[in-house]
């Protein structure tokens, strides 16, 4: 996995895997039961998992219901500056 933060948007985004870094994102599921947009997935035309885009990062990454959450949690663990709102199955 692969975290890139821009700090001006406040926008964390996790790569899946180094060779998903270069994947076409075909469409983008929102992820989420309110209206406003905080949580994204980005799945390529393969139907594989390509990232995970999170709004308003510096208030923490909400993982809950995500796929790979596990694996994010333990990679969120590693990496310092963002804290991990909920890992819980």
């Amino acid at each position: 996995m692969r975290l890139e933060y821009d700090p001006r948007g406040d926008i964390a985004y996790i790569y899946v895997s180094p060779a998903t870094a270069n994947t076409i994102v075909d469409h983008t599921e929102r992820v989420g039961s309110d209206d406003e947009y905080k949580r994204g997935i980005d799945v390529g035309s393969d139907g594989t998992i390509v990232g995970y885009e999170f709004m308003n990062a510096s208030h923490g990454l909400n993982l809950e219901g995500l796929p790979h959450r596990d694996e994010l949690a333990t990679f969120m663990a590693q990496v310092s500056g963002l804290r991990v709102l909920s890992s819980a199955s």
